[in-house]
């Protein structure tokens, strides 16, 4: 097999070039705070955007019904006092505190839209309210001189990078040069020190500051890794504490000292953040390995695989993973908490022991380290299958249909991508798989083919849905394995993410046209966004695509390069 550098990449570009436009509108500069844009008019400019109270209610509602991560900073209690002392002396608010309230009506919309999929009454034209919130939230913070921050500041830029954040995968890279700044700003104030070392400070300041450090912490890995650059709050930086489990009515501003932590066995938001930090501790040790450039001892790996399963065993019992079946009773919310930590662990898994998938086929000594790599790929598409045959109408995850295209794309794609390179592997030996406990070859291929349709469902929502639908149709192609056109939601609903249990899915094909001009398969709404030039683009001589536009993590952090000559087959 010859391989030809640089064209495995060239491959995988269809998969942004040839997709439909999701731009934003042409008016759209970027961030309007890296910009550092002033409002026209002042305060009583930036006021005259909100709409209605009655309007604001509903929105301001919405997000703090929503699972929305950025709630838990805010203590409802407190915010409702100055939501309504705002409404009396509007003239008289805190900038940072009014950037939050605009960034809030932004994320109430999209929230709104993601699960219910139509806009909220009596909101009109969404994209552009929230073009104006996120600007207007942008003006707070400017006139507010964010780098010296006050109160609420920190609070307020975090807001303002998750609006920014939802505008699309384009924007995501400004979105990890927000949270540097955000970041430093903290330190600054000095949220990487707990509360307690600073006499001056309630408890209740000391609380809240915990939470907000502890957000941090865990978003700052996330998205460093989707975006496949280094995290910036790195392991022994912080010595702040993690948060007590406590309710928003449990303590208050006037409270002299902190109530007791409710048990593990109770319930709460705070609950899953603090579950969350666990793992995003772990997680983030195991992503600055990937990330590092000198190779991982395998001792190593075998320690943080034992941190995991250690912070993963210490999941409090309300928050440990359960299949659908077993959660026809349980909150859809709490459910969806489940899964994210349960992707979350998996994900970690796959990335740890990522390098011994190759090496494992030959050196026993990686054997167990494989497996462990390949049953965690498994059981993410698995659980993709589970969740979407539940988001659809009717199912237990009906109001949480916003989950299929988030965050988790980039985990279903990177598992799909390790599903991906075993086949090959096991296509290139003319074996069957399923040695030394690892799935059979018609396993891995039916996990593979499920999550092409799932993503053919979607992918004329969003740009990240469409670009995982190339590219697993991509993969399904070089593979030569026919995509499949139906889930059965009935049976992928019993998944429980165990890898002796597989979604039933159809084998019939979709009705695409393979162009062999292209060399690509297409449908009708591909065909239509292809220039008649653009045949070219695909030519073995081009220069190298310019990685920044790929999904940074297969490029970066999870290094297929090594690994993807088949690509050029």
């Amino acid at each position: 097999m010859t391989r030809r550098p640089g064209w495995q990449i060239a491959e995988l570009k269809e998969c942004v070039e040839l997709g439909p436009s999701y731009l934003p509108s042409q008016c759209d500069n970027g961030s309007a705070l890296l910009r550092g844009v002033s409002p026209p008019g002042g305060i009583a400019e930036v006021l005259s955007h909100l709409p209605p109270r009655p309007t604001v209610d509903r929105l301001v509602s919405r997000f703090f019904s929503s699972m929305e991560p950025g709630v838990l900073v805010l203590h409802t209690p407190t915010f409702q006092k100055e939501y309504d002392q705002f409404w009396t002396h509007s003239q008289d608010v805190n900038l940072a505190w009014l950037s939050i309230l605009f960034s809030i009506m932004c994320l109430a919309i999209h929230h709104h839209q993601l699960t219910e999929g139509h806009r909220p009454d009596p909101i009109g034209d969404t994209h552009g309210l929230c073009d104006d919130f996120r600007q207007q939230a942008a003006y707070c913070l400017i006139e507010n001189k964010y780098t010296a921050p006050t109160k609420y500041t920190i609070e307020a830029l975090m807001f303002y990078a998750q609006t920014e954040y939802f505008r699309g995968e384009e924007f995501h890279h400004e979105v990890w040069l927000l949270m540097g700044m955000i970041n430093r700003l903290a330190m600054r104030a000095g949220l990487h020190r707990d509360g307690s070392r600073y006499p001056e400070l309630s408890c209740f300041a000391a609380e809240m500051r915990r939470r907000i450090w502890t957000l941090m912490s865990q978003l700052d890995a996330l998205i460093s890794f989707q975006l496949g650059l280094p995290r910036m709050i790195y392991d022994g930086l912080a010595d702040t504490q993690q948060p007590h489990n406590l309710l928003d009515e449990d303590f208050s501003e006037d409270s002299t000292s902190l109530p007791p932590a409710r048990p593990d066995t109770a319930f709460t938001p705070v609950a899953y953040l603090i579950a969350k930090s666990r793992l995003s501790r772990v997680f983030g040790l195991v992503i600055d390995h990937a990330a590092s450039t000198a190779p991982i001892p395998s001792a190593l790996i075998y320690q943080l695989d034992k941190q995991l399963n250690e912070s993963y065993a210490a999941v409090p019992v309300c928050l440990q993973f359960r299949s659908v079946s077993e959660s026809v009773t349980t909150l859809p919310r709490l459910v969806m908490l489940r899964y994210n930590l349960e992707i979350l662990y998996q994900k970690t898994r796959c990335i740890l022991h990522r390098k011994s998938l190759c090496e494992g086929r030959s050196d026993v000594r990686y054997a167990e380290s494989r497996r462990i790599c390949l049953d965690a790929a498994v059981n993410i598409l698995q659980h993709q299958a589970t969740i979407d045959g539940q988001v659809q109408a009717g199912g237990v995850l009906a109001q949480c249909r916003w989950f299929v295209t988030s965050l988790a794309t980039n985990d279903f794609m990177l598992a799909a991508m390790v599903v991906c390179l075993e086949l090959h592997n096991l296509e290139r030996e003319g074996a069957q798989g399923g040695q030394a406990g690892t799935p059979r070859k018609d396993d891995l291929l039916l996990a593979l083919q499920a999550s092409h349709r799932i993503w053919s469902q979607y992918k004329d929502e969003s740009a990240e849905a469409w670009q995982a639908w190339q590219s697993t149709s991509i993969m399904l192609r070089k593979l030569n394995a026919p995509v499949l056109c139906s889930v059965s939601p009935s049976d992928s609903s019993n998944g429980d993410g165990n890898t002796n249990g597989h979604s039933t899915i159809s084998t019939e094909t979709e009705t695409y046209r393979f162009d062999p001009m292209l060399e690509i398969t297409l449908d009708s709404r591909t065909e239509k966004s292809i220039s008649v030039a653009e045949p070219n683009m695909l030519s073995s001589t081009e220069p190298e695509f310019d990685l920044s536009r790929l999904p940074s993590e297969l490029v970066n952090l999870w290094d297929f390069s090594g690994d993807m000559g088949w690509l050029a087959m």
